[in-house]
């Protein structure tokens, strides 16, 4: 199954991907020029996420069963797209 989304990603994490009994394959894009970062909780920050930035393109992970998947801009707000297909 495939899903897409799109977020308003700003100074408050939030989340992208929720948790569920299988794997996900996802797939991030940030539309807007600035800092993404992510991690796998509502804990993510500028220092503790992995910075996706826009200028390489779409980042594209594997994301386990029972997983989640949580971002916050670094600065300003983020629109950022999220496509999931789930394995």
């Amino acid at each position: 199954m495939i899903t897409t989304a799109q977020y308003a990603v700003d100074g408050t994490a939030i989340k992208l991907v929720s948790k569920s009994e299988t794997p996900k394959m996802v797939t991030i894009h940030s539309k807007t020029v600035g800092d993404l970062f992510i991690n796998g909780t509502n804990a993510v920050t500028s220092s503790t996420g992995l910075l996706v930035d826009k200028a390489t393109g779409p980042f594209t992970c594997e994301i386990g069963a029972n997983d989640e998947l949580w971002a916050i801009a670094g600065v300003g707000t983020q629109t950022v797209t999220v496509m999931v297909i789930t394995l």
